[in-house]
Parts: structure tokens; C-alpha cells; sequence
């Protein structure tokens, strides 16, 4: 039987929050420049943390996936397609890309799950040749995206796979999202990707979780 392993796309596969990044690269009203900062600011992040909690809610991502409403699915196929090739190309980190190949060497299955767009996790699907990926749905309406979220997969991956038939514990599973112990739980192996801005983080759900037999992977 084959293994199974989970990936993480944004900042594992990739040092890019392939959201916002795809979404600065489309052109904007002078609106968006100020949104940006207001999201990026402490006062921004304080009232969007607590959305998260209060509500399950996160505004910021909501105001940008707005930007969407009006584009065609096929034109953002194209457009992520140029994304990958000019953006997220030049920010692979290859010793996961490198453990990816050796994986499927093997014939193992890989799963990307992902909160990220559902478009953008179709084309890095294909380009990576992953067996499946769970992303953000967004709705659609004659073949346009509305700008509003169908299925968001932010902190629920765990009930996208469950819903996909995914058994756990699985035989592997890499990312570098704190919000994933959960998945690296059930995971019989481990690879954290780990950033300077989470590292005191990490070390204390290595530590509440008893991670001691992971590979961690470090990057500026």
C-alpha cells in the first residue's frame, strides 16, 4: 500500500503566502495600496486576530478575495499559471521540493492541503504532479468568480481530508503552519518548516506535543 504524505503549501513548498501574493500582482485601485498597509499595521492585525477568534472570521482575506469578483475561473487559471512561472518558481524551498520527488520515487500518494486558493492549488497540483489537493473554495457564478468564499480550508484541513476519505494517521506530513499539530499528530513522521518569526512558537508545541522525532528545516 502506498504512503501517504501531506504537504503544506505556503511557506513549505513555497516562502510565499501565495494569496496575497497572487492577489498584489493583479492591478489595483489606489485603495488597495492603503488596504494593505491597514492589514499589515498592528491595529490591523489586532482587530483581525480577534475576528478569527470571535467570529472565525478573517477580514483581511475576505477584503482581498473581494478583488476576485468579476474575473473569470479560466482567467484565473491564466493568470495563476503566470503566478507559478514568474513569482512562486524563484521561491521553491528545495529540500522540501527535494523530499517531495524522492517521495513520489516511491509511488506515494501526495496530498497538497492547503488554505490557500482553490485555482492556485489546481495549477501547483499539476506542476508538482501531487495525486489531489484540498484549497479555499471560492464561489462561482456562471463561470465568474462573486468574490466571496464557498469552502474555506483556514484552520479546518483536518475536516477537508476527513471529507475526502483520507485515513489517518497518515505516514507523513510537512508544513510550516503551527496551526497543523493537529495533522502532525496523526502523522506517523514529521517535517517542520520553521521561519525566525515562528520559532518560539514551534519550540513550544515540539515541546507540549513531544515532536522530538521531527526533521525541522530551518529558512530565513
Amino acid at each position: 500500500m502506498s504512503r501517504v504524505v501531506l504537504i503544506d503549501i505556503d511557506g513549505t513548498l513555497f516562502n510565499s503566502n501565495s494569496t496575497f501574493d497572487f492577489l498584489d500582482s493583479l492591478p489595483h485601485g489606489k485603495w488597495y495600496g492603503f488596504y494593505r498597509k491597514v492589514g499589515a499595521s498592528i491595529f490591523g492585525r489586532i482587530v483581525n486576530k480577534l475576528a478569527i477568534i470571535l467570529f472565525s472570521k478573517d477580514i483581511i482575506r475576505m477584503i482581498g478575495i473581494n478583488c476576485l469578483k468579476g474575473y473569470s475561473q479560466k482567467k484565473l487559471l491564466t493568470l495563476g499559471e503566470e503566478f507559478y512561472d514568474n513569482f512562486l518558481l524563484q521561491r521553491k524551498n528545495s529540500e522540501v521540493f527535494n523530499m517531495l520527488d524522492e517521495e513520489k520515487k516511491n509511488d506515494s500518494k501526495i496530498i497538497l492541503a492547503s488554505a490557500t486558493l482553490d485555482f492556485l492549488s489546481e495549477i501547483i497540483k499539476k506542476r508538482v504532479m501531487a495525486d489531489y489537493a484540498i484549497a479555499t473554495e471560492l464561489k462561482y457564478k456562471k463561470g465568474c468568480c462573486v468574490g466571496k468564499i464557498l469552502k474555506d480550508r483556514l484552520g479546518r484541513k483536518m475536516e477537508a481530508l476527513v471529507e475526502t476519505g483520507i485515513s489517518f494517521p497518515v505516514d507523513m506530513t510537512i508544513t510550516d503552519n503551527v496551526t497543523d499539530a493537529r495533522l502532525l499528530s496523526d502523522s506517523l513522521s514529521r517535517v517542520i518548516v520553521i521561519y525566525p518569526r515562528e520559532a518560539n512558537k514551534w519550540a513550544r508545541i515540539i515541546k507540549k506535543y513531544n515532536f522530538k522525532d521531527a526533521k525541522l528545516l530551518h529558512y530565513e
